[in-house]
């Protein structure tokens, strides 16, 4: 081999190693001089991830926990209304309920494979005083060239807050709806134990089906109707729930094991193990 060739790929061999340390240890520009505040933007800066299901992301001493992990989990429910629901006797009858419980977890997402019902919710547009604080700046570099009712300039680098005396729009919750009377036709409504009303509803929630989170471990869900046309009615194919506290204390225990482990693995002492509380 030639002094020529040789060189070359010397060259090549120090390019390609000089590529991957900065592929694997430098983080991007951005991260140069601000440091990560989120797992995922841990894993962006090229952060270490700990263990084969990626639970922490650990950065210049910093760690992260991708809390999605721990949350809950997904269960698979059949509950279903007639198909397709009955009439009612009345203007507004209840014709179909059912409950949802999950014993001991901290809240309940419920899935809507199918909500068709004949119905429709009017409300009336009311504007009320909301009372937002103050309209004081918070910077001292910046003051407003001119102060405008509802809003308060608070530095070149902050979007305006709300603040004084500001009209809105009034937003109606479920037991208002109820109340007032401001559905007609037919409808499904979520209730919590204590039979208040947690949602009001005549079509599917969102595209996929997901409806709000509930932080409670029971929901009912009934389904008024009626004396007129009906329609396909309800269909709940799973729900996600947070965990129990027996769930969460082991996912922890799993968690605290797989990182000693790793520890282990490069030689780190349990005492020098950098475990994230």
């Amino acid at each position: 081999m030639n002094k020529k060739i040789f060189l070359s790929i010397v060259v090549v061999v120090f390019v390609v190693a000089i590529g991957a340390i900065f592929y694997y240890f430098v983080p991007p520009v951005k991260y140069w001089r601000q440091n990560p505040i989120s797992f995922e933007e841990c894993k962006e800066a090229n952060g270490r991830v700990w263990h084969t299901n990626r639970v922490w992301c650990e950065f210049r001493g910093q760690t992260f926990e991708e809390k999605s992990l721990k949350i809950g989990a997904v269960e698979d429910v059949d509950v279903q209304s007639p198909h397709p629901y009955p009439n009612g006797s009345g203007i507004k009858s209840l014709v179909w309920s059912q409950t949802v419980t999950h014993a001991g977890a901290t809240f309940l997402h419920l899935h809507f494979a199918r909500l068709e019902v004949k119905g429709e919710i009017k409300t009336p547009t009311i504007f009320q005083t909301v009372d937002y604080g103050p309209c004081e700046p918070t910077s001292q570099n910046k003051q407003p060239a001119e102060q405008k009712p509802g809003e308060v300039s608070v530095g070149q680098l902050t979007a305006p807050k709300q603040c004084g005396l500001v009209q809105e729009k009034k937003q109606f919750t479920p037991q208002e709806i109820l109340d007032n009377n401001y559905v007609s036709g037919d409808f499904v409504v979520i209730r919590d134990k204590q039979s208040r009303a947690l949602g009001v509803l005549v079509e599917k929630p969102l595209a996929d089906g997901w409806f709000r989170t509930y932080e409670t471990n029971s929901v009912i869900v009934e389904l008024y109707a009626d004396t007129l046309a009906n329609d396909y009615g309800v269909a709940i194919d799973k729900y996600s729930r947070g965990f129990t506290d027996e769930e969460r204390a082991r996912a922890n225990q799993e968690t605290t094991d797989k990182y000693l482990q790793d520890c282990k693995e490069q030689g780190i002492p349990p005492e020098k193990c950098s475990i994230p509380k």
